[in-house]
């Protein structure tokens, strides 16, 4: 074996010639001009959406990871376009005859013209992957200072891989002789051989413990998306999302470069080891074909570059298709004083807790909730604080207790579970012994469970301060009974002069509607009068027997 002929006129006229190089070589042309192709198409895309006024939110990528991958973008063009001009000049040699042999040799720097930019690339493309590493990293345990830098981040990163690949390209070819005729291109030589294996090894090395560093990193980005710890925000949330994503769109890049680039590594490696020294013909087409690897993975890297940077932006800008799914909910039809808000609190002011005071930030998107002024009840209506009924006052024949089963007219003997009650299990109003729930909701004598009961306020007397309202009862065949539900008056104080508060009949989503306070004129009747008066009469035999069946009860409502 010898090595392969530096200034033979006859090899270099063999190498131009030869069927198999020219074959390789528009393989590696036609992968470099749809790379190329790929590119213009997402300036392309870019340019529309800027003259649209439309954003590139979509892709939740951040600028910093933006602007490493629009380099890793040069990155990939320049090699394509030195790849182009290599294989134009070849292919130029195959077609047309020089007549002398000699007119095929090359000069060296020449040869560098176009060999330098590949070098580039393909050291700037480990530089690429470290650098997505990289930033992924600061976004993930720097998040703030990640931040408050902005896009500097990125720039700095760019900066490394191009400064650094050509640092890398000029001490492997600083000591060529570039004035020196050579048979045919070779980027490897007696000068470089050696640095340019270590180098390959190196990059090698460095690309696998990335891609497990990448895999390390979806990893904890995925635990971080799942936590919440104390320091939680929305703006936090957002970019512990946008990290996941981003994380998520790159890992399949990062993997691809880091077995395809490896695969051309050890290729190319081993042929420049072990084939240096073979026939120089052989050799050559040995190189080229593992250059074809690095052609097909630039394109393919350009394809999803394309995908991440425009393509999803491009398709996400125009009007949205019916067929897509609606991951933000629309605002829902709400009930009385209640609006439809964009961004809830996930802590409604309620009756229990009108003020809450540990609240986690939570967005609840679209969601109704009530008006300022107004809290939830145990009903789920939003009502006002002084309208919330007091927990420790129950109704007539009810007593306050923690546990148990309360009987009802339908089920007068329940099958209640023996367990153990807890001393601070919630408060609740219970039918008192010997009285059992009617279909109203009032607490009557066994024998009147079948009496009609229009007006369940009819038979039911508040304590000072407080008022009965008939509320409907939840059942599953409307239209449903009314019960009775002692509320507290209406706040005199929030109504102007000459007004007071009422409670007024109102239209609702699910009817039948509890009336809402309302401030009216003085001369004016609240049209629950008439129906009171009405039920009450119907009711005033019962009511009697009620008082007649347990006077101490009504005695000690009254009382309270």
């Amino acid at each position: 074996m010898v090595p392969p002929p530096v200034n033979n006129c006859t090899a270099a006229l063999l190498f131009a010639k030869d069927t198999s190089q020219h074959f390789i070589g528009t393989g590696q042309l036609l992968f470099s001009i749809l790379t190329i192709g790929v590119l213009v198409w997402d300036f392309y895309c870019m340019l529309r959406q800027s003259k649209n006024g439309s954003s590139n939110k979509s892709a939740q990528l951040h600028n910093n990871l933006k602007i490493i991958l629009s380099c890793g973008a040069f990155f990939y063009a320049t090699h394509s376009l030195a790849i182009i001009a290599w294989i134009c000049v070849d292919q130029v040699s195959y077609f047309v005859d020089y007549g002398e042999p000699c007119a095929y040799q090359q000069v060296t720097w020449h040869c560098l013209l176009l060999c330098y930019p590949m070098f580039l690339c393909v050291t700037g493309f480990t530089f690429l992957h470290v650098a997505i590493f990289l930033e992924r990293c600061m976004a993930t345990f720097f998040l703030n200072e990640y931040e408050r830098r902005g896009p500097f981040i990125g720039l700095v990163l760019t900066t490394f891989m191009i400064i650094g690949a050509c640092i890398i390209d000029f001490i492997l070819f600083k000591e060529e002789q570039l004035y020196e005729n050579v048979s045919h291109c070779f980027c490897s030589s007696a000068n470089n051989g050696s640095k340019i294996s270590l180098l390959v090894f190196s990059l090698m090395i460095i690309d696998i413990l990335t891609t497990i560093g990448d895999l390390i990193l979806l990893s904890i980005n995925r635990k971080q998306l799942k936590s919440i710890d104390r320091d939680y925000t929305l703006r936090k949330s957002y970019r512990l999302r946008e990290n996941w994503l981003s994380i998520r769109l790159i890992f399949p890049l990062s993997v691809t470069h880091a077995a395809v680039f490896t695969l051309y590594l050890v290729i190319t490696g081993i042929i420049r080891r072990y084939f240096f020294l073979s026939d120089a013909l052989y050799y050559a087409n040995l190189l080229q074909c593992a250059h074809m690897i690095i052609s097909v993975y630039t394109f393919v890297s350009m394809l999803f570059i394309s995908f991440v940077l425009t393509v999803t932006s491009c398709v996400l800008a125009q009007p949205p298709s019916p067929t897509l799914p609606i991951t933000i909910p629309r605002c829902p039809p709400c009930g009385p004083h209640e609006i439809c808000r964009h961004c809830g609190t996930a802590c409604e002011p309620s009756c229990d807790e009108p003020s809450p005071q540990a609240c986690i930030l939570i967005c609840k998107l679209n969601v109704c909730q009530c008006e300022k002024g107004y809290v939830r009840n145990g009903q789920g209506r939003c009502v006002r604080p002084c309208e919330c009924r007091d927990p420790c006052v129950c109704g007539v024949n009810e007593e306050l207790v923690r546990c148990g089963c309360e009987a009802s007219c339908d089920n007068p003997i329940p099958n209640c579970p023996k367990v153990l009650c807890r001393l601070d299990a919630p408060l609740k109003c219970q039918c008192a012994s010997g009285y059992l729930r009617n279909k109203e909701g009032v607490c009557v004598r066994k024998e009147l469970c079948n009496a009609p009961i229009h007006n369940p306020c009819a038979v039911v007397r508040c304590r000072a301060g407080y008022h009965c309202i008939p509320v409907a009862s939840p059942c599953s065949h409307p239209p449903c009974p009314l019960r009775a539900e002692c509320v507290k008056d209406c706040c005199p104080l929030e109504c102007p002069p000459g007004q007071h508060c009422e409670l007024q009949p109102v239209v609702c989503v699910r009817a039948p509607c509890p009336p809402q306070p309302t401030c009216v004129k003085n001369d004016h009747s609240s049209p629950w009068d008439s129906v009171a008066e009405v039920d009450r009469a119907k009711a005033i035999d019962v009511t009697d027997e009620l008082i007649d069946a347990d006077p101490e009860a009504v005695k000690s409502s009254d009382s309270e």
